[in-house]
């Protein structure tokens, strides 16, 4: 697998996560969302530079130009609830891609159990996001669910916190050629909530606190 942290490719991307980190910003959720959101567009840049376009001639007011095209359309999952913003950041430059929601409860016996909403749209070509990736049972999961459907021939995760821990545990369950893209590396001790330096929990910095009695897919 590898693992990719774009923070030093994009230095912009620190300023966006020196944001959501701070906890006096999380206090306004608007903005905390757009930098999810801005992190997720980055995330998405990062990301293109692996996928296949073609070259078209385009009239112009003047002429013709030759551009070049994004022919990949890749299913992104984004692992709800929280990855829905990181996800909403992605699709805005990955346009015209499937979505298919994840929704990856947590099982009685500490596993996570990945349900998709959908199996029509799933490709050859995917995009697991989440925001916080701590363990990496959610990703292992939701890829366990994906293949079962289609197993795909590029595998992206994205992340806005990746931990050791968890890229330890996703390499030896997911493809080879699975392209992690990350925006930071905390550290993570199993058996102690959040990571470190952390930014806490997504969904409910995002959505507020989730009544357990609501629909799965429901935010």
């Amino acid at each position: 697998m590898t693992v990719i942290n774009i923070s030093s490719q994009f230095p912009i991307v620190e300023h966006y996560l020196s944001q959501i980190r701070d906890s006096k910003c999380q206090l306004e959720r608007q903005k905390f969302k757009k930098g999810v959101f801005v992190l997720g567009q980055i995330l998405a840049i990062a990301t293109s530079q692996y996928l296949e376009y073609e070259e078209k001639n385009v009239v112009t007011p003047f002429d013709t130009a030759k551009c070049i095209h994004l022919v990949s359309r890749p299913t992104i999952i984004p692992i709800l609830r929280a990855g829905l913003a990181l996800q909403e950041g992605i699709s805005s430059i990955l346009e015209n891609c499937p979505i298919v929601y994840c929704n990856c409860p947590k099982g009685e016996d500490g596993n996570r159990y990945a349900r998709l909403d959908s199996k029509d749209s799933i490709g050859l070509e995917a995009i697991i996001c989440d925001p916080i990736i701590a363990t990496g049972k959610s990703i292992i999961s939701t890829f366990n669910e994906l293949k079962e459907i289609q197993h795909p021939k590029k595998l992206f995760v994205l992340s806005i916190i990746s931990t050791d821990y968890s890229i330890s545990q996703i390499q030896s369950c997911l493809p080879k050629q699975t392209i992690l893209i990350t925006c930071s590396i905390d550290s993570f001790t199993p058996g102690i909530r959040g990571t470190r330096p952390g930014l806490g929990d997504v969904g409910d910095l995002l959505y507020g606190q989730k009544n357990k009695n609501e629909d799965k897919f429901n935010l």
